[in-house]
């Protein structure tokens, strides 16, 4: 039996279903069964199967051979943002999938927390959420936060790499993301009660003392101190006579 036979083949001898046939019906229930413990990362993102496939398992099959998928092999995504369609798929062995062998010639991963990321501050690129994490002595998750929420971490901004870019056009073209409900209390104005001095915002305030914001929203909130000081807010009429 020739291997392309062997692997088209939907069952194997025993009549179990075959590893290519498990793998295009699993690419399927990652996008449409919200049932399957992969939807939420594919189907319920709005990533699709290329319909020929997804309708016909014998066109998958002919493309998986013919772009090296072989038994072991992972199906995954280049980019883990578009759908399952014969431009933005690659067979990956385990190692690979583990990223014990990353490539940023391809950028293929399977799981997005194995995406290249880029510190906005350093102007570096890391190949993932967890070398960057380890290489600056943070917490993967809380780095995964950082990048969702588009806040800051190990003080710096810090975003998933676009591979058909440079990182200098990337970091050049970064602009911050400001999340509906901090828009107003960023830009309330607050005193230092202690020296006196006045800010636009709480983030101006952090950045001239080198603390956290959150240090001094919870001083705004409980009346205690950050940045050996007392604060509180006043009006941008205030603000503008103490200014």
């Amino acid at each position: 039996m020739t291997r392309r036979r062997k692997y088209r083949n939907p069952t194997n001898i025993k009549g179990a279903p075959s590893p290519l046939y498990q793998c295009w019906r699993n690419m399927k229930r990652r996008c449409y069964d919200p049932k399957y413990k992969g939807y939420k990362s594919y189907g319920a993102r709005g990533i699709k199967v290329h319909k020929p496939w997804l309708e016909d398992f014998d066109k998958f099959a002919d493309f998986a051979i013919a772009h090296g998928w072989e038994q072991g092999k992972a199906l995954s995504l280049v980019n883990a943002d578009l759908d399952f369609k014969p431009d933005n798929v690659v067979f990956l062995s385990m190692e690979q999938v583990l990223g014990r062998s990353y490539d940023h010639g391809n950028g293929h991963t399977l799981r997005r927390n194995r995406r290249p990321v880029i510190n906005i501050e350093q102007g570096k690129l890391y190949p993932s959420v967890r070398a960057a994490a380890t290489e600056n002595g943070g917490y993967e998750n809380s780095l995964s936060r950082a990048l969702r929420n588009g806040s800051r971490y190990m003080e710096s901004y810090w975003i998933y790499a676009d591979i058909d870019k440079s990182v200098e056009e990337q970091v050049t073209g970064f602009v911050p993301k400001v999340r509906d409900s901090e828009k107003v209390r960023r830009g309330t104005p607050i005193r230092n009660k202690t020296s006196g001095r006045v800010f636009t915002s709480v983030m101006e305030a952090a950045e001239a003392y080198n603390v956290t914001t959150g240090s001094i929203h919870s001083a705004l909130r409980n009346g205690t101190r950050a940045a050996e000081s007392y604060w509180e807010r006043i009006t941008p009429e205030t603000y503008r006579i103490l200014n």
